[in-house]
């Protein structure tokens, strides 16, 4: 029984893939959102990244960046 909660945080990690990347611009965003430019991924996408407050106040151009993105759905196009 006490590991039981251990193991519901794992179910929930396993859902997610780790990504990082490189704040790309000095400006921020309303509600915190900055761009990032992913560098883990082939093709190198800009995303937007949502900060809270203690991470906001270390956040500048060039800071490394790691977070975390969850698939909710996924449409194949039928053929």
């Amino acid at each position: 029984m006490k590991f039981l909660p251990l193991l519901m945080l794992l179910g929930c990690a396993a859902n997610k893939t780790k990504m990082t990347g490189v704040i790309s611009t000095e400006e921020i965003y309303f509600d915190g959102w900055v761009a990032v430019k992913v560098t883990n991924a082939p093709s190198a996408p800009t995303m937007w990244v949502r900060l809270n407050r203690k991470q906001l106040e270390q956040a500048k151009k060039g800071t490394n960046v790691v977070f975390y993105v969850e698939a909710k759905e996924v449409h194949n196009e039928s053929r």
